[in-house]
């Protein structure tokens, strides 16, 4: 996401915020300059529904298509009320979808319908969307997605989710250098302790994506520099 002018994708806020010709432009300036575009899609009905009726647009993503904003590097926050022919459309475009499941849920937006994503094999990753969502603890977002796709009946596996946190949001977010731990990777880690009933891979995926009181932050290094140390 990162290029040699320090700038790291285009963000037009959502289309009922910009006109077609600003989003033709930041579609420009992003394939120009190679950047990622990330943007708000599908978040609530009433707003598809004006979506549609103000760019005369068969549905939301056809807004973004016609401004070449849909591409491999288009990130597109939310999704929840998406067609299954925008869906697919996303898949022939290779978007990625970021999930933000604690704002939707607070705002009563509905959920997104992670068998859509999964079915797909698109890529995800996991947002706060920062105004709505109630925290930035990528555990807790994680936790909230697994909730999310529990009430539409789907069972997300935990080494699914702990990838979306780690090196598949890296990926999906163009970071390679990061996500796991690994000769030639930044190391940006976190040690933390866990209870003393962890005995096992699938035990400790659990507790540390659900157990946020049996589980401490002990000691976090950004490119192997110690930032965090706890009191003992």
């Amino acid at each position: 996401m990162r290029n040699g002018m320090g700038i790291s994708a285009v963000i037009p806020r959502f289309a009922l915020s910009c006109s077609e010709e600003m989003l033709r432009e930041a579609a420009a300036f992003a394939n120009a300059n190679g950047l990622y575009v990330s943007t708000h899609i599908s978040e609530n009905e009433t707003e598809c529904e004006l979506t549609r009726e103000r760019f005369s647009s068969s549905d939301y993503l056809e807004v973004y298509e016609k401004a070449g904003l849909v591409h491999d590097r288009c990130i597109l926050a939310h999704c929840v009320h998406l067609s299954e022919s925008e869906w697919d459309r996303m898949r022939d475009a290779n978007a990625i979808v970021a999930h933000c499941p604690d704002s939707n849920l607070f705002l009563g937006s509905g959920g997104m319908p992670t068998r859509q994503a999964l079915d797909r094999d698109l890529r995800v990753c996991v947002g706060t969307d920062v105004a709505a969502g109630r925290t930035f603890s990528i555990r807790e977002i994680l936790a909230c997605a697994y909730d999310n796709a529990r009430a539409q009946g789907v069972g997300l596996p935990l080494e699914t989710l702990f990838y979306w946190g780690t090196r598949g949001g890296a990926l999906a977010l163009g970071v390679p250098e990061v996500g796991q731990i690994a000769d030639g990777m930044d190391a940006d880690m976190m040690l933390m302790s866990l209870p003393e009933w962890v005995t096992s891979k699938e035990d400790c995926l659990g507790s540390l994506l659900f157990d946020r009181a049996g589980t401490r932050v002990e000691r976090t290094w950004v490119k192997g520099r110690e930032v965090y140390r706890a009191e003992s």
